[in-house]
């Protein structure tokens, strides 16, 4: 159906960077206009974009301030080997922001919401996130050693991006779906990349310096296209 299909100019639009929003829309109005319980509206409100457009861009300044962290870390300053902790408290930001339906802000209880397919696939994202750093932050800290615990990072961070390309959004529309899917997939790209550069940077150290420097400018990227990601 033609209505189904995204034009140019809407992928357009997509990926033209907007100002950052850190402003939220109320929680009560959120769940308000949207009725959760009820399946919600068959078009995509206003106020469900600026609750989206929020959480992507504060979940970009915590991606940013990884990727500048670890390149500072590489340039020798000891204090920013502590960066992968910031997975942590991205992941529990995208714990309390990512489903408002659901626990704690929404009326939705834990388990129930798991039954969805989407909802368990954010909840994976999390898990994944928070493993990661707190893997990552406990070989540069020197808690675990390099063989084997230096490579849950690269896995994590392919495995991250790999879910991401097949990650699905439960909307009416088919069209939207496709905008929300195809405005994922550079970050998904993006991870898997910095996954598999930290990968090469460990298993061939003499291949020179290229993956070491690789992979942090891939989260520094993936920060950049979150903190202007648009919904149109």
């Amino acid at each position: 159906m033609h209505a189904d299909r995204a034009t140019l100019a809407e992928v357009t639009a997509r990926f033209t960077a907007m100002p950052p929003r850190f402003a939220s829309p109320a929680i009560d109005d959120l769940l308000q206009q949207t009725n959760p319980l009820a399946g919600g509206p068959e078009t995509r409100l206003q106020i469900e974009r600026e609750w989206s457009e929020f959480n992507h861009h504060w979940a970009g300044l915590f991606v940013l301030a990884m990727g500048l962290a670890a390149i500072a870390h590489r340039a020798g300053v000891r204090a920013a080997r502590h960066w992968p902790l910031l997975f942590v408290g991205l992941a529990a930001f995208l714990f309390v922001r990512n489903d408002p339906e659901v626990w704690p802000l929404g009326p939705i209880g834990f388990w129930e919401s798991l039954m969805q397919p989407e909802i368990l696939q954010h909840r994976l994202f999390m898990t994944l996130a928070a493993l990661f750093g707190v893997f990552e932050w406990a070989v540069r800290a020197g808690k675990l050693p390099v063989r084997p615990w230096a490579y849950v990072f690269p896995v994590i961070c392919a495995a991250g991006g790999g879910l991401l390309l097949t990650h699905s959004h439960a909307v009416f529309s088919v069209k939207e779906a496709f905008l929300m899917e195809v405005t994922h997939a550079p970050i998904g790209v993006l991870g898997a990349f910095a996954g598999w550069a930290r990968w090469l940077e460990l298993r061939l150290p003499e291949a020179g310096s290229t993956a070491g420097r690789l992979w942090p400018a891939c989260l520094t990227a993936v920060g950049l296209v979150l903190i202007f990601y648009s919904e149109g």
